[in-house]
């Protein structure tokens, strides 16, 4: 980190500060457009039924946001996205949100309560994801705007999600469409991915030619590099 002065390597730092950014207290950059971020983004899991209530006889308490490979042994049921067999998701207009049409479609077994996830895209770190539905047969994928609920009443298969459209007629016969399992005697699986518009890092990529400035929290003498007076820049 060198912020003013004369730096040249290996020589004197006149006023700058010499050091490492992860060695700091912490940062924030600013890139123009244009940055690929070489990052693996977490797997979006639906929410789990507790052990203690298989039946959710309350829909108020019987859910929770996460479970492990243990509480699963232990019980937990995930919910699981699929269409039943030789049916469609029967979509209809649940709602709006941001102006887009919120559906709710029969997307997975009974016995599911009350959840929330409120999901506005893969990862709130990684703005430029999305949620994908993907058929777990014909490999095609929908792009979801919102999450609002994985399931809400045990006595039916309801998932509650928004769509890329502001047509009512046309978002229902898109999802009923890509997931229709009528005629197919199996259960048709849904697989939730994180996806992205954004391309993968080439090899090689060198982000430097972009504009950018970084903030550094924190006082010079923090860190013990003779660097005086306020936080600096």
């Amino acid at each position: 980190l060198c912020g003013w002065g004369q730096d040249v390597p290996g020589g004197a730092a006149g006023r700058a500060a010499r050091r490492d950014l992860k060695h700091l207290g912490g940062y924030t950059t600013f890139v123009e457009d244009g940055l690929l971020v070489n990052k693996t983004i977490p797997p979006i899991l639906p929410w789990c039924r507790e052990a203690s209530d298989p039946t959710c006889s309350n829909a108020m308490t019987c859910m929770k946001s996460s479970c492990t490979d243990a509480d699963i042994a232990a019980g937990d049921v995930r919910i699981e996205l699929k269409v039943a067999p030789n049916s469609s998701p029967n979509c209809k207009l649940h709602t709006w949100w941001n102006d887009l049409v919120s559906l709710q479609c029969d997307m997975h077994d009974t016995g599911f309560g009350r959840t929330t996830p409120s999901l506005q895209g893969a990862d709130p770190c990684s703005p430029w994801t999305n949620i994908g539905f993907f058929n777990g047969i014909t490999g095609v994928g929908l792009d979801v705007a919102f999450v609002r609920h994985w399931s809400w009443d045990p006595s039916n298969m309801r998932l509650y999600f928004a769509v890329y459209s502001q047509n009512k007629i046309e978002a229902i016969d898109m999802v009923n469409a890509i997931f229709d399992n009528t005629g197919n005697s199996n259960p048709l699986p849904i697989e939730v991915r994180p996806t992205s518009n954004v391309a993968s890092v080439p090899t090689g990529y060198d982000p430097s030619t972009l504009n950018a400035f970084t903030f550094v929290y924190g006082k010079g003498q923090e860190y013990d590099l003779g660097v005086e007076g306020r936080s600096r820049r």
